[in-house]
């Protein structure tokens, strides 16, 4: 008796879960050079582009300090050296991080902390300039949205002080850093226009909406009122 042919969707079904037990999966960019995501950090010295890892995705993929961390990942099979990893683009130096330890996600917390979490629900401290880390007692923080000014010399975030929103600034050359001021719901995203005027916006219950700062005097005015969908940026020193 001849066999009854397969429904369409259960030989596409077949054949999927084929390719998966051989590490492909076909909607996925092929693993091949070329045709991976690149991790592509800016020199703030040069701003020339530099290459410093391509993978299928990253499960980490943050700057902070000159230095680009990330962890390359593919979904359905293992990545050589997958761990988290920093490189400084002003030097090329690298640093591993946690080793025997899968990290499912960062938060850049403060100025010079990250917050990890791995896969086992432990939490880790990593100090951006010491390089160090440590086991925590909570779970990673918030992370805050930090910006660059155009000339390099300063970066600006969004943080809480005395229970309200506050942007806060920093030198690169001096690292001096103080709080520009504070207004309540001021929150991410935080930009910049100019190397001292910066935007951020302030969500209440009666507004949602785009404020330019002086990095100067710390004056802040009203530009347009928004919807709150912007997006955090990772990207700064």
């Amino acid at each position: 008796m001849k066999e009854a042919k397969k429904a369409f969707h259960e030989q596409v079904a077949e054949n999927l879960i084929e390719q998966l037990k051989k590490g492909v999966a076909p909607w996925q960019k092929p693993w091949e050079p070329g045709d991976l995501l690149a991790a592509l950090p800016v020199n703030p010295t040069t701003g020339k582009l530099s290459e410093v890892q391509q993978a299928n995705y990253f499960g980490v993929a943050l700057m902070a300090q000159n230095k680009l961390f990330y962890i390359p990942a593919d979904a359905y099979r293992a990545v050589e050296n997958g761990v988290l990893t920093s490189q400084d683009v002003l030097t090329g130096a690298k640093k591993s991080y946690l080793t025997n330890k899968v990290i499912r996600y960062a938060n850049r917390v403060s100025f010079g902390t990250l917050e990890l979490q791995d896969t086992a629900g432990v939490n880790y401290e990593l100090q951006i300039g010491l390089g160090t880390t440590k086991q925590i007692d909570h779970r990673p923080a918030t992370t805050l949205s930090f910006a660059t000014s155009p000339n390099g010399q300063q970066v600006v975030w969004n943080d809480r002080r005395d229970g309200q929103g506050a942007l806060l600034t920093r030198s690169v050359k001096t690292t001096d850093e103080k709080t520009v001021t504070k207004a309540g719901g001021l929150t991410a995203p935080v930009r910049f226009v100019t190397d001292d005027l910066a935007v951020v916006r302030i969500v209440t219950s009666q507004e949602t909406a785009d404020y330019v700062v002086s990095l100067a005097s710390g004056k802040i005015s009203k530009v347009v009122d928004v919807s709150n969908i912007g997006a955090n940026s990772v990207g700064s020193l």
